[in-house]
């Protein structure tokens, strides 16, 4: 879903149902971003430019996302695509972060390929959520 569409459909999602899933989930997501910029910050060849901080990341993301498994699933349709797609980039933070320590301990071609994949995964899903989640916040304190 594009964040166009996301934004004309989220005028349709129960007040406050949003507002309390947001609280829920905002300290979630910005303790992942604070992880997940390691991730971000990438080399010209595509690799996250600090290989050595990926073992950290992916420790410290892993209880985050069992947090964010946790969350009661919401009513609203929009709410639960936020929710999955907050898991989706967990977990490609997590996969980057793996790959990227594997290509650290015992670089190979493939190694290189599968960790620029999933770091790239990484920082489009993270870029995508921040937009939504955003728009979101935006559109709730709009109509205070």
């Amino acid at each position: 879903m594009n964040t166009s569409k996301f934004s004309k459909t989220i005028k349709e999602v129960d007040r406050e149902e949003a507002e309390q899933w947001l609280q829920t989930v905002m300290p979630l997501y910005e303790q992942a971003a604070t992880l997940t910029h390691k991730i971000a910050k990438v080399d010209n060849d595509g690799l996250p430019a600090d290989l050595t901080t990926l073992i950290e990341v992916s420790t410290k993301l892993t209880p985050i996302l069992k947090s964010v498994k946790e969350i009661p699933k919401p009513r609203e349709k929009e709410l639960r695509k936020l929710q999955k797609d907050f898991k989706q980039a967990l977990d490609a933070c997590i996969n980057a972060s793996k790959w990227g320590v594997k290509l650290s301990q015992k670089p190979n071609r493939v190694r290189f390929s599968v960790t620029v994949f999933w770091t790239s995964l990484a920082n489009s899903f993270m870029e995508s959520l921040s937009k939504k989640l955003a728009l979101l916040s935006e559109y709730l304190n709009s109509e205070r």
